[in-house]
């Protein structure tokens, strides 16, 4: 569910790198249908080993070199 919705996003905001979106604390609503949740899209993998916390870079791969 996350990687399309990482596909979906890159397409929208024209994001070269998808090592560079981070999607995470989905939430559903009550009865479903509706999620929310957080979405945050770096300029380069340099900022990304900057700013992003080690545990979510381990999650989604991006920290091989952190």
């Amino acid at each position: 569910m996350k990687a399309e919705l990482k596909d979906k996003l890159a397409s929208i905001h024209e994001v070269k790198d998808q090592n560079t979106l981070f999607v995470f604390k989905f939430r559903t609503r009550l009865g479903g249908g509706k999620s929310t949740g957080f979405r945050l899209i770096y300029d380069s993998l340099d900022n990304v080993k900057k700013y992003e916390p080690k545990y979510r870079l381990i999650r989604t791969k991006a920290g091989d070199a952190a």
